[in-house]
């Protein structure tokens, strides 16, 4: 069974830029991980941060849970997100103790600095993974870098779906006078099985693609 990765930067990122690929993803058999860097802590002005942690924390996991995956969060602070050796050591391990086949992030260019740090910490901790000699924890270095793609930034050029994929069956009624705008991704390429050499990294490099679905 093909394992996936998605590691973004807060707690709603990965459902508003790939949540219907992670769905589809974990309906096809895929082991699926979600992972935020930050609890987003910042993200309330109405609650003090350890309450909006706690809160958001509790919405990604059920969210997971919701497609039959599961989540993690690497502790980061919200706004504290930085392309530094510790930071990248940790994605790093979080990669390792995890082996995926296939990980998804940030766009690499984003209106967040959070959003754009996570993404070059993604994309060097993959080529770093395989390292033996970068020490990072208890997980052993990976034998292959996993194939690696980018979900579209928060604000895209306008695109058209090619594909639509209902999620009412698993998503909570919307309030009344709410608009549910959930985010979905193209099909990804059929995942590399665990026992395939991975290609370049440079080969396996890709965007996941998104637009609205509306939930009545």
């Amino acid at each position: 069974m093909s394992r996936v990765l998605a590691i973004h930067a807060h707690p709603d990122d990965l459902e508003l830029l790939a949540g219907g690929t992670l769905a589809l993803l974990a309906r096809a058999g895929c082991e699926v991980v979600m992972v935020t860097a930050t609890a987003g802590e910042g993200g309330s002005a109405e609650h003090e941060p350890d309450a909006t942690a706690a809160l958001r924390k509790a919405e990604a996991a059920a969210s997971a849970a919701r497609i039959g995956a599961t989540y993690r969060c690497l502790g980061f602070p919200d706004l504290g997100v930085f392309n530094d050796d510790a930071s990248r050591r940790a994605v790093t391990e979080m990669i390792r103790a995890e082996r995926p086949d296939v990980v998804i992030t940030s766009s690499p260019e984003d209106y967040h600095p959070d959003h754009e740090a996570i993404s070059t910490l993604v994309r060097d901790a993959c080529f770093a993974a395989p390292v033996a000699g970068y020490r990072t924890g208890p997980a052993a270095a990976l034998t292959t870098i996993p194939a690696l793609y980018f979900v579209d930034a928060v604000d895209p050029p306008a695109i058209g779906p090619c594909r639509v994929l209902d999620l009412s069956a698993r998503a909570t009624p919307p309030r009344p006078g709410r608009r549910t705008d959930l985010r979905r991704g193209t099909t990804l390429p059929p995942c590399p099985s665990s026992k395939q050499s991975a290609r370049p990294q440079a080969a396996q490099q890709g965007s996941i693609r998104r637009s609205p679905v509306e939930i009545d």
